[in-house]
């Protein structure tokens, strides 16, 4: 996840449009790694963990504040993958 990528769309956003309403975040991306639970490593978690959770953090930081500065009620959503909730075999 880069954050400055993030924040490069919230300009970029900001500099086409005047302004934005509304953020929708959606994530969800397995480690595909296949892993015996007692043998795991840490290491396998870090992109998943990345993109699902700092990625989402990194868009909710700077889009939130581009919302409450344009002066409107905007909404943020945000989402997670149905494998949040169901899992998977390899989870």
């Amino acid at each position: 996840m880069d954050e400055e990528q993030v924040k490069s769309l919230v300009e970029l956003i900001l500099q086409s449009t005047g302004r934005l309403d509304i953020l929708f975040n959606n994530v969800g991306i397995m480690n595909k790694i296949k892993q015996d639970i007692l043998k795991f490593g840490l290491p396998a978690f870090e992109s998943p963990f990345a993109i699902n959770v700092r990625g989402m953090a990194a868009c909710v930081k700077h889009g939130a504040p581009a919302i409450v500065a344009g002066g409107i009620k905007g909404s943020i959503i945000c989402t997670a993958s149905g494998l949040a909730s169901t899992g998977n075999e390899k989870c």
